[in-house]
């Protein structure tokens, strides 16, 4: 993300706004406001229109007329901090609208394509449960879970209408808040990962809910022991194995089915008998729980915390399926095919020396996905984003015809941030 040290703002820049009807709004418009709508459609920040599909989205969610802006002057970032590799790229850059506007917690999020658009509102969704919960939690008061139903049936709906969006934004989420992000990004594989195996709507709204709360008892240990970067002691150790008894403490009062609770107590057992809290092997562990500690695992894996830092998704996929891992293995197969071997939101450098996101993964060909590029490993500089279909590489320009990916990578490798990624999926990309 950029953040400037200074910013120039022409102090003749007229606000006149005005309203109009959603059919004519154009690009460069800058949307300030809903002012009449059958639904209940908010813009929380004002954004610049880039793209005319706003007009369709807008009026699918019943938005009639809107507050809108023309601007004849823009902002210019003069300095930018930057360090690394990024150092001395952004000298001059222009927008038609506040800095501000383009920091992640602040995103126009109504202003985005329709696809990300929904996703974002899913995790801000989430963020507000959770923030809830977490208070509810500290203050021992009981916990509701009709609001975190209510979020298993928008990801169950949002996965099945866009596939990729929530499974990419979830892997670029703020760092800083693992638990956070542990709940929605585990809610979301597990809903694709049950939806892969071919379970019904129902099942897999229950295990994108069982993905959501299954750790909240980490919320009850303390967070001195959850943020210590060195080994933990053995009473350490202990403490946070308490959390699997918290959760169920927590679930207790809610009267849910045997299978829910069994999935949540045995998601840390494994097949050889290693596991916690029981040590029980095999048949005895429930198929949610070995879902549910496929799933777990992979996130922690691929996730920073105070201790470690992520590993790439294809290493976190071999580390699964590796002998003695203590994982089902038929189960770990069926996952690393839920999401590919390089998932929608993670980074991947091509032969032709560039980085990528991962957009799409190509199901029927997994190891060729679309990817959207970005940064030019070589200049070590951003570049226009520029998507590719890797599974259609023999349409694209000669010069293009052989690129392949060399290997995943980690955002840190280049001094990427998961703001820079974010700020990414708004842009809209040039087709090879």
């Amino acid at each position: 993300m950029i953040m400037a040290e200074s910013i120039i703002r022409d102090t003749a820049l007229s606000k006149e706004l005005k309203t109009i009807p959603v059919s004519a709004i154009k690009q460069g418009m800058i949307i300030h406001a809903i002012a009449n709508q059958t639904g209940s459609l908010g813009v929380k920040h004002k954004g610049e229109v880039k793209h005319l599909e706003i007009i369709s989205h807008l009026r699918k969610k019943g938005v009639k007329t809107v507050v809108v802006e023309e601007p004849e002057h823009s902002f210019i970032v003069q300095t930018v901090k930057s360090s690394g590799l990024l150092k001395g790229f952004f000298k001059k850059l222009t927008f038609t609208q506040p800095v501000v506007e383009l920091v992640k917690d602040n995103l126009p999020m109504s202003l985005l394509s329709a696809e990300f658009a929904d996703a974002s509102n899913i995790i801000q969704q989430s963020e507000r449960i959770f923030h809830k919960l977490a208070k509810d939690i500290e203050t021992n008061k009981f916990i509701e879970l009709r609001p975190v139903s209510d979020l298993a049936v928008n990801i169950y709906n949002c996965q099945s209408k866009y596939p990729h969006a929530l499974l990419s934004l979830s892997m670029i989420m703020d760092s800083n808040k693992y638990l956070a992000n542990h709940a929605i990004h585990s809610a979301i594989l597990m809903c694709n990962f049950a939806k892969h195996i071919g379970m019904s709507k129902t099942d897999c709204e229950k295990l994108a809910l069982l993905g959501y709360v299954f750790d909240l008892g980490m919320l009850k240990v303390n967070n001195h022991i959850l943020s210590k970067k060195n080994p933990l002691a053995l009473d350490e150790q202990k403490a946070v194995k308490r959390h699997v008894e918290h959760t169920l403490n927590l679930m207790a009062p809610l009267k849910l089915d045997s299978e829910f609770l069994l999935a949540i107590e045995q998601h840390h057992e494994r097949l050889d008998g290693s596991g916690y809290p029981a040590g029980i092997k095999s048949a005895n562990i429930h198929k949610y729980s070995r879902m549910l500690a496929i799933v777990d695992a992979y996130d922690a894996m691929t996730s920073q915390r105070p201790f470690q830092m992520p590993i790439a998704p294809k290493q976190a996929m071999q580390r699964l399926c590796g002998s003695g891992s203590g994982f089902d293995p038929k189960l770990a197969m069926q996952f690393i095919k839920s999401i590919g071997p390089f998932p929608a939101g993670s980074l991947v450098v091509l032969s032709c020396n560039k980085v990528g996101l991962v957009t799409h993964v190509n199901k029927h060909i997994p190891d060729y996905p679309k990817v959207k590029l970005f940064y030019d490993v070589k200049g070590a500089h951003f570049i226009e984003p520029k998507e590719i279909d890797l599974a259609k590489i023999n349409n694209l320009a000669a010069a293009e015809r052989k690129v392949s990916i060399v290997r995943p990578v980690l955002a840190s490798e280049y001094g990427i941030t998961r703001e820079h990624l974010f700020d990414l999926n708004k842009k809209k990309a040039i087709k090879a």
